[in-house]
């Protein structure tokens, strides 16, 4: 039986793209991404110039801080917001696709907003709802004049769709102390270091920087809770910690179940964050081969392959978030008995094709067939890009999947 080897399929050759590259956002589309992330970025800088003469108002303070001030004006502290940006999400992690189904579905950049402010007792003095407002202000003449559409009913986040709904920029708004804030500055500045210049990088990008905020004091604004606690950067350190130990692989297959989430679903309750855990963790734990091998660097089919196979068994159970506690966030809470069935199936199918195409013997035209039918028609329908395997017969283990029935208990647990 002839064994196949489809690693140029997705990654492909010289003058012949690759799947991989065949999904990735193209040139003309990031390129309005970026520019209107920078004109929001700019109505938004200057709305906040104005921030400071809302506070004669006595509206923009948390009752928390009057409550706890009795109502003592003369403890309202000063206003200066100057609100700093990071770009977060598939752009940082280098994750992002291009949709499978447009639409519905839509190309998405998260960008942070950051804003230094006074906190009392461990909260932030400003209202939520007045952050919000103040943004949504800011951006709301800017849709109108660009042909944007505003979209205020995200609980947290701000939401601006862009190009007929072909992309959206996502707005999470985040609450720093003013306190770090000028501790950051003074330790900069006898750095050497351009405060305004490299703070986004320096204090908030790296986690072994001493210029890092700690994430204790990062608090997110929501609609329905007011503030509550979250460091995206958590997960990104998180996520390049795993791409610097295992390699770039890693990344290329987080791609990849993306890519079949979107092909197989319009819309679905599968995260990427969920499918990032998964892949991350089969990788920590070499995919349970016994012997701990992993696929080599030139065999990102086989390491698809092991992938689907632990995906298929994490997704009977929980699937934990994996830098917050276990109790507080199961990604798989929000998911029916029937969700959960319906995802067990398709990551069946997703290691039964693969398989299939790696090892049944098929022509390399077949062979590219049953990969199409679990990624669509965005894979290069092109049998140069498939060869032959020289190597020893159990180089890709072969193992007929076993479709189950989701569990009423779920004991499994990923993260």
């Amino acid at each position: 039986m002839s064994r196949l080897n489809l690693h140029k399929v997705f990654k492909g050759k010289l003058f012949s793209p690759g799947f991989l590259k065949n999904i990735e956002v193209v040139s003309s589309e990031r390129d309005a991404l970026l520019s209107a992330r920078s004109e929001i970025r700019d109505h938004i800088r200057q709305e906040f110039k104005e921030l400071p003469e809302m506070a004669s108002a006595q509206v923009v303070f948390s009752e928390a801080f009057y409550k706890h001030t009795r109502y003592d004006h003369s403890l309202q502290p000063d206003l200066e917001f100057k609100p700093k940006f990071l770009t977060q999400g598939s752009f940082q992690y280098k994750t992002v696709n291009w949709p499978a189904k447009l639409p519905p579905q839509q190309v998405d950049l998260d960008d942070g907003i950051y804003v230094p402010m006074p906190f009392y007792l461990g909260q932030p003095t400003l209202k939520a709802s007045v952050y919000f407002d103040v943004v949504e202000r800011a951006i709301s003449k800017l849709c109108e004049d660009k042909g944007w559409r505003l979209d205020t009913s995200k609980n947290s986040c701000v939401r601006v769709e862009l190009n007929s709904g072909k992309s959206h920029i996502d707005l999470p708004l985040y609450g720093v102390p003013d306190k770090e804030f000028d501790r950051l500055t003074k330790e900069m500045a006898s750095d050497s270091l351009d405060f305004s210049q490299t703070y986004i990088y320096e204090a908030m990008k790296d986690y072994r920087s001493p210029f890092r905020i700690d994430s204790n004091q990062v608090k997110l604004a929501t609609r329905e809770d007011d503030w509550i606690l979250s460091d995206p950067q958590k997960i990104h350190d998180w996520f390049n910690d795993a791409v610097r130990d295992h390699g770039e692989q890693l990344r290329d297959v987080c791609r990849l179940l993306k890519a079949w989430r979107d092909y197989n679903w319009n819309e679905c309750k599968l995260s990427s964050i969920s499918l990032m855990t998964v892949a991350v963790e089969a990788y920590d734990n070499a995919f349970g081969n016994p012997d701990g091998s992993r696929p080599a660097e030139d065999r990102l089919d086989i390491a698809l392959l092991q992938t689907a196979r632990y995906l298929a068994d994490a997704l009977h159970g929980a699937i934990i978030n994996p830098v917050l506690p276990e109790e507080h966030n199961n990604l798989a809470s929000g998911w029916s008995q029937q969700e959960r069935g319906d995802f067990i199936l398709k990551a069946y199918e997703l290691v039964e094709k693969v398989d299939h195409a790696l090892n049944a013997g098929f022509r390399k035209e077949a062979a590219l067939g049953q990969i199409c039918d679990v990624f669509g028609e965005r894979v290069p329908m092109e049998v140069g890009l498939v060869e032959f395997t020289n190597g020893p017969k159990d180089e890709v283990l072969s193992t007929a999947p076993a479709y189950q029935a989701a569990p009423e208990v779920m004991e499994h647990k990923s993260g």
